[in-house]
């Protein structure tokens, strides 16, 4: 199922929400279609990453995209100047640029800190 979220301004920023059993096997070939890049950023909190993060990375491995995992500690008081500082310290260290790109993998803070 898909979902479009329609948001009006200067410049359209809409966009869709997929929803399915199983898209995390699917995300390298959709994230690659619509988001080309040499390489790709996924950030997420402590508690995703158990959960999906070897996951993510060994599917995007698989399609052959170079990703790195950008994980910190969850909980709402993480959403600080300081952990969007670390992240971003860790992805230059990564050699993560402008031909990059970032997948936000979870909710709420991981969405506002990425």
């Amino acid at each position: 199922m898909t979902i479009r979220v329609t948001l009006a301004g200067p410049r359209d920023a809409s966009y869709d929400i997929l929803i399915d059993r199983g898209l995390l096997a699917e995300l390298p070939a959709l994230v690659k279609a619509a988001c080309p890049a040499s390489r790709y950023a996924v950030i997420t909190d402590s508690h995703v990453a158990k959960l999906y993060g070897g996951q993510l990375v060994a599917r995007f491995h698989d399609a052959t995209l170079q990703v790195h995992l950008f994980e910190f500690p969850a909980g709402e008081s993480n959403k600080t100047r300081e952990t969007w500082a670390s992240l971003s310290d860790r992805m230059l260290v990564a050699q993560l640029g402008r031909d990059s790109a970032l997948i936000a993998l979870g909710g709420g803070v991981v969405g506002d800190v990425a």
